[in-house]
């Protein structure tokens, strides 16, 4: 009998344990900071919105903690310029549009847009490698798309121009040029016919020509290089914004400083 009363005993103190566990609050559970996938380079990245009646505008940029002050504010100067020539030409068209046709409302019934992006190729203790793009729509017939990249050595401190990247050679970027404007080809021209063909081919060869000024927009990683190309610039603008990645084993008898 005493051991039964002992039994009941024990049953009861571990239920008011459990009840008791229950009904306790969670404890606290610190927030952890985000770390980015490639945490060798970490970044911070600046994010602001600015909407009223006439502008809705979304902007997000890096800044680069392992980049010079210099690297990060051309960066940020982009950016900028382009929110600011936005509202400029924004403005200019709506009070046009408004004097031209005086029926319509102080402000669109849709607010003119701009928006930022970006994407990194690579950011760690050697190399940085990113792509800014905007597009925007500020009461023209179209929206405006815009792509910049920008590459930075961190051991040398330095920015990083394509005609750094090919060893200052004309040589190498003819190479390069060949194999963008094959792969340009594949892209644009296979479904063209005729006088389209040939309008086609014309843009290729002349916006992918080996001139330093047409490959300056490119991003390179530990295996690619890509090019990248304004719209306008290599095909009619319903192609949009274009990009050629070429594999670094393409590239390996030009013997490229950034490719080890």
């Amino acid at each position: 009998m005493k051991n039964k009363i002992i039994l009941v005993l024990v049953l009861v103190l571990v239920g008011a344990v459990v009840i008791f566990a229950l009904n306790k609050e969670p404890a606290e559970v610190p927030e952890v900071p985000f770390e980015p996938e490639n945490n060798e380079q970490s970044f911070n990245i600046v994010s602001y919105s600015e909407k009223n009646e006439l502008f809705d505008i979304t902007v997000n940029y890096p800044q680069f903690e392992l980049a010079s002050e210099a690297f990060n504010d051309s960066i940020k100067e982009f950016v900028e310029d382009a929110v600011k020539t936005f509202k400029e030409i924004a403005e200019e068209n709506w009070e046009a549009r408004k004097e031209f046709d005086k029926t319509l409302l102080e402000y669109p019934e849709t607010p003119f847009y701009f928006e930022t992006g970006w994407r990194s190729a690579q950011s760690n203790e050697n190399y940085i490698s990113c792509i800014i793009n905007y597009y925007s729509f500020s009461g023209g017939a179209h929206g405006d798309s815009v792509i910049k990249t920008f590459n930075f050595d961190v051991l040398e401190q330095k920015e990083i121009s394509f005609s750094d990247f090919v060893g200052n050679s004309q040589e190498n970027l003819n190479k390069i040029a060949e194999l963008v404007k094959a792969e340009l080809e594949n892209q644009i021209l296979s479904d063209a016919e005729g006088e389209q063909s040939e309008t086609l081919q014309s843009m290729i060869d002349e916006g992918a020509s080996p001139v330093f000024k047409n490959y300056e927009n490119f991003v390179f990683d530990e295996n690619n290089l890509t090019v990248c190309f304004q719209k306008y610039q290599v095909a009619p603008g319903s192609f949009g914004l274009l990009e050629v990645e070429i594999n670094k084993n393409e590239l390996e008898e030009l013997d490229l400083p950034y490719f080890e």
